[in-house]
């Protein structure tokens, strides 16, 4: 008996004594590495530092952002050159760096692809309908998502994008709010204004701005260049990215035959415009018919077989006594929709008096 007390008294003891040595073994683990132990409370404690840290935003804040979005635009806009180069900057790189002073990287680089381009001379900046801005004179909602990121919704109707919702997300990085993106819904699509939309477009032709014409463009169909009022299947169709380059492009086409010689119209795209696109008396036309498929000279019109679904606007220029009015002049702009029902140039169509 004496002996099974013996055993079971060794046997406590052993496993006291293995205990008190584990035991010790993880006090001194924990004390070797404290950071570990405390790991979550001081990711913890970073987080709320963070958040502590934001400034409060306030609607007027907020305005002031959203106004130096669109000033900040509209400072390359003010810094290019007859020819659309920027002046004070080198290159895309350094337009990046002043524009993340008050946009996200992400929303500055959506400006550069939309409107910049590097060429050999530098920044080329590209002439198009500018981004949707924030307007400090609509009504606006302002809401808090988190205590870094709120929301400016708008609304808005105009004669380009029909009625819209323009929501602006505004977050706090690096210690600043900054605009993060924007995002666009459409509410209601209008019928755009084909009248407006001809004019824009003989201003465009006037001033040789080939990018700016680009934008008008149908995106599938491209736009058809017809010298004379009766259109072939044969005359020349640009794409809308190969009409923003036209301007530079020296490649001879072959835009039709003469009226009257039968020889073939080959010139570069300037030299056509030239000729056949010489549109300053449009600018301020005697006429302007829609749809009308007028006969002013011996051509046949074939306009209304070619564009059975288009919009057709005719600007229209008398001829003078002096010419025995025979320097009339006419160009037809045809628009069709595309697959969003908006109105897209499709041809630029020239007529005048011919032997």
């Amino acid at each position: 008996m004496k002996k099974i007390i013996l055993l079971l008294m060794i046997l406590l003891i052993g496993v006291a004594s293995i205990v008190w040595i584990l035991t010790n073994q993880e006090d001194e683990t924990k004390s070797s590495n404290p950071a570990s132990s405390n790991e979550k409370t001081v990711e913890e404690d970073k987080n709320t530092g963070d958040i502590n840290s934001v400034e409060d935003l306030t609607e007027e804040k907020v305005v002031a952002i959203l106004n130096g979005y669109r000033e900040a635009f509209e400072s390359l806009i003010n810094d290019t050159n007859e020819q659309n180069f920027l002046s004070s900057y080198n290159s895309i790189n350094e337009v990046r760096g002043f524009l993340t002073e008050v946009m996200s990287t992400k929303q500055a680089n959506e400006i550069i692809e939309n409107y910049l381009e590097n060429r050999d001379r530098g920044v080329y900046f590209i002439a198009k309908e500018s981004p949707v801005f924030f307007d400090q004179d609509t009504d606006f909602t302002f809401k808090k998502v988190t205590k870094q990121h709120y929301k400016v919704i708008q609304q808005q109707e105009n004669q380009m994008r029909g009625k819209i919702e323009k929501t602006f997300h505004v977050r706090w990085v690096e210690d600043k709010w900054i605009l993060d993106n924007v995002e666009v819904e459409r509410l209601e699509a209008v019928e755009p204004n084909v009248d407006q939309l001809a004019q824009e477009v003989i201003q465009v032709i006037n001033k040789r701005d080939m990018e700016a014409l680009a934008v008008y463009a149908h995106k599938e169909k491209g736009v058809l260049f017809s010298p004379y009022v009766h259109v072939k299947d044969q005359h020349q169709v640009f794409t809308k990215e190969e009409i923003a380059k036209l301007k530079e492009d020296e490649t001879v086409y072959h835009w039709g035959n003469y009226d009257g010689s039968g020889k073939p119209i080959e010139l570069t795209p300037l030299a056509y415009f030239n000729e056949f696109l010489n549109v300053e008396k449009l600018q301020e036309p005697d006429e302007i018919y829609v749809n009308q498929y007028n006969q002013h000279g011996n051509a046949i019109n074939n306009h209304k077989e070619q564009f059975p679904n288009a919009k057709i606007i005719e600007y229209h220029v008398e001829g003078t006594e002096e010419n025995a009015k025979m320097d009339w002049q006419s160009v037809h702009l045809v628009f069709e929709k595309n697959d969003n029902e908006l109105w897209k140039l499709t041809g630029i169509i020239s007529d005048q008096w011919t032997i």
